[in-house]
């Protein structure tokens, strides 16, 4: 706790508009992950790193980890989608999905206001009948407090 408090107070310092969610994420995507992949009961999101922290002003980590790129993915009724969305100046993150490998018409999967996820289900792919033998891209887009975004494929 000590060490989480000092860093945050030193990245406040830094960055002196960031607000809690803003330092947060800051925290929370540049540390070492520890124990179970993502969080985990004895390890929480894992160790800080207040060098690291410093180097994520205004950065930003957003990934689907898993299924990876290029997945083969057995005939299965859902598929988890997994990954992260600690990013500083965050707003919201949403969850698509489209057909083939450049998609003209996206399909929701979910989507969350203020809601930080690192390593975790991010969200169920559920395959139905017209989705089994075909590309699926994925499409994690996350919202900035300034209305810009991004996105990851």
């Amino acid at each position: 706790r000590v060490l989480f408090r000092s860093t945050a107070a030193l990245l406040l310092g830094v960055n002196p508009s960031a607000n809690t969610d803003d330092i947060t994420g800051m925290i929370l995507s540049s540390s070492k992950d520890l124990g179970e992949m993502g969080w985990d009961i004895e390890y929480g999101s894992g160790l800080v790193n207040p060098l690291n922290a410093l180097t994520k002003k205004g950065g930003f980590e957003a990934e689907i980890t898993s299924p990876k790129r290029d997945a083969i993915i057995s005939m299965q009724d859902s598929i988890p989608i997994i990954g992260s969305t600690v990013t500083p100046m965050f707003s919201a993150w949403s969850l698509d999905y489209g057909l083939g490998d450049t998609p003209t018409m996206w399909n929701s999967i979910a989507y969350i206001n203020q809601s930080r996820l690192l390593n975790d289900t991010l969200g169920i792919l559920q395959v139905v009948d017209s989705l089994k033998n075909i590309d699926i891209t994925l499409r994690l887009t996350i919202w900035m407090h300034d209305q810009s975004s991004f996105e990851y494929r």
